[in-house]
């Protein structure tokens, strides 16, 4: 689309993640989170690409279907000791 390609040509990168809290805990630095509908969400091939990514560079990098999932994955990723 004419949305996406603009994106592109202003440096966007296809696949990252929904949220991205740069708040460190455990051994991680910070949490990128890929929201998806509850029922019938789909992660493109970007977005799994993107998550691959995360860990080896000390990333925490999950996905969650829905607004209840997604609140739990950040309150249990906030309850960890900080880095």
């Amino acid at each position: 689309s004419a949305a996406m390609n603009k994106l592109k040509n202003e440096g966007c990168l296809p696949g990252v993640s929904d949220l991205i809290i740069f708040e460190p805990r455990d051994k991680y630095s910070a949490m990128f989170l890929e929201m998806k509908r509850a029922t019938g969400g789909v992660v493109s091939e970007n977005q799994e690409w993107f998550l691959a990514q995360v860990e080896p560079r000390g990333g925490y990098g999950v996905v969650a279907h829905g607004y209840e999932e997604a609140k739990e994955l950040i309150d249990e990723y906030l309850s960890w000791d900080k880095k």
